[in-house]
């Protein structure tokens, strides 16, 4: 018998090149102390499912009552080291007085009385002021522009392919899986007397991160193609385990950190603007790493 083959290093890193885990530990190590290989119970199947991408942050306070404020925002995201563009067919967002809710959004009953929100309703959604509520999709939703369909590009012999394959169970249904997954365990948590009076929320930002272009082509009349670094996939689910509208942030790894800055913090700055109670605010702020429990 003769000596096995021995790749080369050359060999060694264009093989893990062509799977994407490469890429999705640069995409880790962009965002910073992020988890890879995120594990969740997957609610259809009932065993433990992986996620790319997790990380935590989270910003806190206590009032002159030494009552606690926090919240704890959550990245969920998937990688794909495609070869050819990304799709996006865009429609303009909705009008935001129809926003009351947001699936990626919870909050205890303590925090929804110190904001006020608890009687909110369409009367007071058509009012003059904006709502919590309405601010928040303002400032979660109207940077970036509303894709409505997601499809990626395949090259052929003389032209091109547009398809969305499996764009939904590889990428669609799993986000919404693990955020269903946060949402839930929050929302038993509270439910179970866990949480008490605190007063707390927890904001989820599902993100798919992609090698290749992003296209965005205008679904409203004549159709118009402009390349982009960001786009949001807006899908509404309806199953036994999983419904909700579901928000899905597609970004291309060139602007992935301009988007944690941009984004994910501008919205976690809106939120802790909403409960400034003296003129300090929330004063301190965490971005730390934690670990699923998987339950």
């Amino acid at each position: 018998m003769g000596n096995p083959p021995v790749p080369s290093a050359d060999q060694i890193i264009s093989a893990l090149s062509s799977t994407g885990f490469l890429f999705e530990q640069k995409a880790a190590n962009i965002l910073e102390d992020t988890e890879t290989g995120w594990a969740f119970k997957d609610p259809d199947l009932g065993t433990s499912r992986e996620i790319d991408l997790f990380k935590v942050g989270s910003v806190y306070d206590h009032d002159q009552k030494y009552r606690t404020f926090e919240i704890s925002w959550y990245i969920l995201g998937e990688c794909k080291n495609y070869q050819w563009p990304w799709v996006a067919l865009t429609k303009p967002w909705g009008a935001r007085r129809w926003f009351l809710t947001s699936d990626d959004l919870s909050l205890t009953q303590a925090m929804r009385f110190h904001l006020g929100i608890d009687d909110e309703g369409m009367a007071l959604a058509n009012r003059d002021e904006e709502t919590f509520f309405q601010g928040y999709q303002r400032v979660r939703a109207e940077a970036l522009p509303r894709a409505v369909q997601l499809v990626k590009l395949n090259k052929k012999s003389g032209g091109w392919d547009a398809a969305s394959g499996d764009i939904f169970n590889d990428v669609t249904y799993p986000l919404a899986k693990a955020s269903n997954f946060l949402k839930t365990r929050f929302d038993d948590r509270q439910e179970q007397g866990y949480l008490g009076s605190s007063r707390e929320m927890q904001v989820i930002f599902p993100v798919l991160v992609v090698s290749s272009q992003i296209y965005a082509v205008s679904a409203n009349g004549d159709p118009e193609v402009k390349e982009v670094g960001q786009v949001t996939l807006e899908r509404t689910l309806s199953s036994e385990n999983v419904s909700g509208r579901f928000r899905i942030d597609v970004v291309h790894i060139d602007h992935l950190r301009d988007w944690y800055e941009q984004r994910v913090r501008s919205v976690v700055d809106y939120l802790a603007d909403s409960l400034t109670f003296s003129n300090e605010g929330l004063r301190g702020v965490k971005d730390s790493f934690r670990r699923s429990s998987g339950s």
